[in-house]
Formats: C-alpha cells, structure tokens, sequence
C-alpha cells in the first residue's frame, strides 16, 4: 500500500488510546489495553473480519457462512457459525463491554465505537476531510492524511483467500484510492507538489486508467519544473488507454497536455470526474469507426437513457463474456448521450464503492463480465457473441469487402472460429490485413486446430488469451475447479448430470456450480430438444484445457 509522507509521527494514531483497537486496513489484528489478542483459526477470523467489513450493521448468517465455506457449507455450518461467534465474545469482551457480537436476525452485529476499529475511523476523517475541502479550509489535506495514515498493507492480506473477503477488500481498497487523489488534490492547491510525487507513481502503474491520479502526478511535475515527464506520463496513459481499452484520455486530461506542450496557463480547476472500478472513465472517450452492428443494444439503451418517464440517476449494466464489445458497446452510446462509465467493474462491491463516489442524479453505464446482481435498483442488459452476419459485415470493415465477397463462406467460417467474439474478430482481421497472401479459407484452418487457435489471435498487445486468462483468475478457486471438469468433458455441451459424474456429486449441486459461471458470463445456455443444454465455448475450452494440461504436465 503507497503510503502519504507524514506530516507529524502521531498523524492517525489517536484511536490507539481505546482499550480495544481492531484493525483490518492491512492484516487483521486486535489487541486490548495495547496487548496483541489471539483471534484463533482461519475460519473463526473470517467471520470476524466480516463482521468488522460491516461494523455496526447486521450480516446475515448466509453471507457468514458464504465467506467461510465459499465451496462446499457443511450440514453443520450454524451451529459452527455459533461456536465461532462464542469464541470471539470471550476473545473479545471484557466484562465491562458486554456481548460486543450480538445476534440479531437474520445475523450477528458487531458493535464498535469509531475510536476502536480502524476502518471506521478512516471513513470519519475522510468525510471530515473531505467537508474540509468542500469549504475550502486548509484543514483538509491533514485530514486525509491521517485516514491514509490508518493503512498498514493490502487490507485483511491474511483472510483473501475468503471470496467475500476479497470484495470487501476490494471495496475498501477502491475507498482508499478516492481519498489518496482527494489528498493529492487538497496538496496541490497548498502548493506542496513534492509531497504528492513521493508516492504517486506506485499508485499509477498500479492503476493506470485512473485519471485523478495521473492527473496530479502531471500537475506536480509540472509545478517542479519537470514538463518532460510530465508529458510522458500523458503519453503513457494515452498508449494503455488505446492499447487496452481502444480509448483516448479525457477531454481534461487533453486539455492539460495541450497547456503543457504549448506552455499556456495550467488550469487549477476541472479535475475529471471521480473514477473508482478498474479501468472506469467519465465522459465519452474515443468512439470507434468501425463499430459494427449491436443496433438493438444501441436502441435499447437510449430508450434506457433517454425515456422522459424516469427519474434522473439510472444505472445500466452490459454484461457478457471477456473480448465481446462491452466497452466498444458502452463508448458509441455514450457519445449519443452523456453518461458517466464505470469500466470492467469486477464485483458488486467494486461497484457500490464506484456508485457511492458519483454525484447523484448522473446517469452511470457499467461494464462487467458478471451479471452483477445484488446491486439493488440497476437496469441488466446481456451482450453476447455477434451473429454470424454482424460479424462477417465487421469483418469486411477490417479487411475489405471485395476480400470477404471472394470468400463469402470461408468468411462465415471465420467468424464461428471467432466465436463471434470483437476482439478476437479484430485481431484476424489484423493479421489478414498484414498478410495479404494467405486466404480466408487457409486461415480457417490455421484457426481449427485447436493446439494453434490461441496463438493465431494475437498481434502485438492484443492476445485473445491474455483476455481468457483475465476472466479465468477473477473466478473464485472452486468454480475454476468446476471449469477445468467442464473443459473435461468428451464435448462441449452437456448437461447437469454429466458434470455431477466428474465432480463426484449429485445434479442438483452440479446445476448450482454451473449457474455462478452462467452468471459470470463463462458458460451459455442454448435450447435443444429435451429444453436446454449447457455450452461451453470453444476458445475459453481450449485455454482451460491447455491450461489443465500444463498444470498436470508441471512437477508438484
């Protein structure tokens, strides 16, 4: 965790003079009269590392047996949720303090004043600093140094291997990076632009779509007289962004650099809007010339949009697999309508952090590969692989209709070896484009054989397995286990029952496994004769396969 420079040696330390302190801005500790206390085995501080995400506020004996036992629950799971919360009373509570764990239906609640627990005092000095700002008074940048001083490492680093636990670690690491730029912003307006270059730059190669933060770090070297590598941190953002995302920087960014370069006057003012979730951006961002096709996404989400019958504020989110146009999708509608957008957002804790930093009243577009359900009050919409004809037409637009007319079937071809997927398509159509030579039908084959496909799509940055590899390590341990059995399989539809035989249990768990990566946008579900069947595509099959293969190949 980057760390701010202290501006005193007792800077956020006034809540150690509680008898009891619990900590979990880094790993998880609690001690009592200044003495470390022994919170016991894995599962048990789990339980209370949920409990302290949610200080306060009731968590459900669901979401606590959720965070333990995010696998397989035990017939037991309650009565060991009660012998875990019975241990943390005597671990935690003096005789004076009462039960501190309460149950309260449907869960249990901790409850901890602000001066005991470190992620609370956190959100009270960032909301101080932050009203502090708002008025202008001086006061805010010591503020929000002191919430930053709270942060002893990666938050909860000895409990993430918990799924929930990671989310919550995810939420709050997204809150700790709003208040870091609100503190680099608070020490540029004083002047004092070294404090904010001893630190930034871990924070942005760490985060490198995050514009607040490569905006201070350009005006601080700007205002020390260091205009060159000010330059190149605009044109490093500006290379990833295209690179990855097929965007350009914002308009203020822009507008910055362009003061820079010609030596005008550097704004003070205009920071661009608040971005939270990986790779999130505000404003329109660089439209696509060759988009192609998705007219009843489009249609839908302006109606979405720009109905007069709602109330101003609504939340949209395209959902679907790594490599299918989400981003393309959300930045065409975006220039047909301003909308703030919230990029590849990971979790629905990722999100709610993101929302909770956005004005109110702004209409937000997300993109996720997860459906991201629990997020109360947002508008779903699914965006799958393109239809054969969209994508042979985007096809043609990346190599020529003439070249697709002399082929029309092998293009057709190509489009399925794609999967329908953009960025595969744009990579082929790429590598066509350079190799004028080959026809459409020699590349069709190139693209059949399984032990090559992932290799043909790829040129330069763009891989179509760095993307699958992507989406495969932001799945929890045991659905990858479930994918790697799915990629088992002789074929790849099948049925519940069939993956219940390779998982060693019965149709109904099957089904459930199956369903969270359906969720996650991994697996299809495609009518047939008796109902349904589930698919797994063909180039997430190849790259698990190959990846179980090498798993099997490697020594223990």
């Amino acid at each position: 965790m980057c760390r701010v420079r202290a501006a005193d040696d007792t800077a956020g330390m006034d809540y150690a003079s509680s008898a009891l302190s619990l900590g979990i801005l880094g790993p998880m500790e609690a001690s009592r009269d200044g003495r470390a206390l022994e919170l016991g085995p894995f599962k048990q501080r789990v339980v209370l590392g949920m409990l302290l995400c949610r200080p306060n506020k009731v968590v459900s004996i669901a979401a606590l047996a959720d965070a333990v036992w995010p696998d397989a629950m035990p017939r037991t799971a309650r009565k060991n949720l009660q012998v875990y919360v019975w241990a943390l009373r005597k671990i935690l509570c003096a005789p004076q303090d009462g039960r501190r764990i309460l149950h309260r239906p449907p869960g249990y609640v901790l409850e901890v004043g602000a001066g005991e627990a470190d992620a609370l005092r956190f959100a009270e000095l960032a909301r101080a600093g932050r009203e502090a700002a708002r008025a202008g008074d001086a006061s805010a940048a010591r503020l929000l140094e002191q919430a930053l001083r709270l942060w002893r490492g990666p938050v909860l680093a000895d409990l993430v291997a918990s799924p929930a636990l990671l989310e919550e670690a995810t939420r709050l690491n997204e809150q700790y990076l709003g208040v870091y730029e609100d503190w680099a912003e608070a020490k540029l307006g004083l002047g004092e632009h070294e404090d904010v270059l001893d630190g930034i730059e871990d924070l942005v190669q760490r985060y490198p779509f995050r514009e607040r933060l490569r905006r201070a770090q350009i005006l601080a070297l700007t205002r020390t007289g260091r205009h060159t590598e000010a330059l190149a941190q605009f044109d490093a953002m500006r290379q990833a962004l295209a690179r990855e995302l097929g965007l350009e920087p914002s308009p203020v960014l822009a507008r910055l650099y362009e003061s820079i370069l010609t030596g005008g006057e550097i704004p003070d003012t205009e920071p661009p809007r608040r971005e939270i979730a990986a790779g999130a951006r505000s404003g329109p961002g660089r439209d696509i010339a060759d988009f192609t096709g998705r007219a009843d996404h489009v249609r839908t989400l302006l109606e979405l949009f720009g109905g007069t019958d709602r109330s101003p504020g609504r939340i949209v989110v395209i959902s679907g697999p790594a490599g299918v146009g989400k981003t393309a999708l959300a930045v065409r509608c975006s220039r047909l309508r301003r909308l703030v957008i919230v990029d590849d957002a990971a979790t629905e804790a990722q999100l709610e952090a993101s929302l909770e930093a956005i004005s109110g009243g702004v209409d937000v577009l997300v993109t996720s590969r997860h459906r991201l359900s629990g997020v109360a009050g947002v508008v779903h919409v699914a965006l799958g692989p393109m239809p054969d004809s969209e994508a042979v037409e985007f096809l043609a637009r990346l190599i020529g209709a003439d070249r697709v007319a002399a082929e029309p079937e092998a293009a057709r071809q190509l489009a399925q070896a794609c999967g329908g997927l953009p960025l595969a398509l744009r990579i082929a159509g790429a590598k066509l484009d350079a190799l004028r030579h080959v026809t459409l039908a020699r590349y069709v084959e190139r693209l059949a054989d399984d032990e090559r496909v992932l290799d043909e799509l790829a040129i330069g940055e763009l891989r179509i397995r760095t993307r699958l590899a992507t989406a495969y390590e932001a799945l929890p341990a045991g659905d990858q286990a479930t994918l790697r059995a799915m990629a088992g399989l002789e074929t790849p539809q099948f049925a519940a029952s069939e993956l219940a035989n390779v998982l060693g249990t019965d149709a109904a768990r099957a089904e459930v496994a199956v369903e969270r990566l359906i969720e996650a946008h991994v697996v299809e579900v495609l009518p047939a004769d008796d109902g349904y069947q589930y698919v797994l595509p063909r180039l997430t099959r190849v790259y698990v396969r190959a990846l179980a293969h090498r798993s099997a190949a490697s020594p223990a």
